[in-house]
């Protein structure tokens, strides 16, 4: 993500990475800043480190979220799928930063590990050609 931020008083103040130009500011609520950046991905082009939500770690993100919906309101979301949003135009300082903000709550993000994710992948393929096969 090319944006930073800081809390200044009741307001998040959004920030370009690159050259520390404001970009501008929000009310004083994680909600809102989330919804801010989210409007600044979708209007700037793609980057070249952006996730995807098939991106490693993401899907292990978003279970530890469903499993504490509760939290969302800590984190700045009214629903899971503000979440979801977010993730898909997020990049990975984005994915740490809500990871910190997880483990912050209480919540540990448990990544699935590479053998079990190379399994998944495999099985996933391998129903996929048999769907096709079928037709």
């Amino acid at each position: 993500m090319p944006y930073t931020y800081k809390k200044q008083g009741d307001q998040y103040c959004v920030y370009k990475k690159d050259t520390g130009k404001k970009v501008g500011c929000t009310d004083g609520t994680k909600e809102a800043l989330n919804k801010y950046l989210a409007v600044l991905h979708m209007s700037t082009n793609k980057m070249k480190n952006e996730l995807t939500l098939t991106s490693a770690g993401v899907k292990d993100i978003l279970k530890a979220v469903l499993n504490h919906l509760e939290l969302l309101p800590k984190l700045g979301f009214k629903k899971f799928k503000d979440v979801i949003e977010y993730l898909r135009y997020a990049d990975q300082d984005d994915q740490k930063h809500l990871e910190d903000e997880l483990k912050a709550l209480g919540v540990n993000v448990v990544y699935e590990s590479k053998e079990s994710l190379v399994r998944r992948v495999i099985k996933e393929e391998v129903a996929k050609m048999l769907k096709k096969r079928k037709k």
